[in-house]
C-alpha cells in the first residue's frame, strides 16, 4: 500500500511521518544517520543532531539546506513517485515563512553614533570625546 504524502501540507509533518516510516521513532537513531552522512561522529554533533531534530520534526526550525539534502537521503525520499517534488516544495515554503530562515540578513547596517559623539571609557586616552580612532 502506497502512502498519500501530497496529503501532507507542512514539512515538517512530512519529515515525522517519514522518519515513523522508517522506524526513527525517537530521534537518537537518526541523529546518528544524519551524524554518519555528514562525516561527523562527535559526541557534541550528535547532541545537536539530536536537538535539531526535535526542533525540525515540530516545526520550530528547519535544516539549513545540507542537513535536508541528507535527510532526504536518509528518508529515501526518491524512492516513492513524486515525494521528491513534494518534499522540495513544503521546504521551499517553510523557508519563505518569516522567522523560520536562519538566513535572514538585515535590511540595513546598523547606524553608530559618529565617532566625536562617543566617550572614551575611564583610563583611556581622548578625555571625554575619545581620540577618533575607534580602538577602544
Amino acid at each position: 500500500m502506497s502512502e498519500d504524502w501530497t496529503a501532507y501540507r507542512q514539512w515538517h509533518a512530512l519529515l515525522d511521518a517519514l522518519c515513523r516510516k522508517y522506524g526513527y521513532r525517537d530521534n537518537v537513531r537518526l541523529a546518528d544517520a544524519l551524524c554518519a552522512a555528514s562525516g561527523n561522529r562527535t559526541p557534541s554533533a550528535l547532541d545537536t543532531a539530536v536537538k535539531n531534530l526535535r526542533n525540525w520534526r515540530q516545526g520550530v526550525h528547519i535544516p539549513q539546506r545540507r542537513n535536508f539534502l541528507l535527510l532526504g537521503k536518509i528518508l529515501k525520499v526518491d524512492a516513492h513517485a513524486g515525494l521528491r517534488e513534494h518534499w522540495n516544495r513544503l521546504y521551499h515554503q517553510a523557508r519563505g515563512k518569516p522567522g523560520q530562515s536562519r538566513r535572514t540578513a538585515p535590511t540595513s547596517a546598523p547606524i553608530s553614533a559618529p565617532t566625536s559623539a562617543r566617550v572614551a571609557p575611564p583610563g583611556r586616552p581622548g578625555g571625554a570625546q575619545g581620540c577618533g580612532c575607534g580602538n577602544w
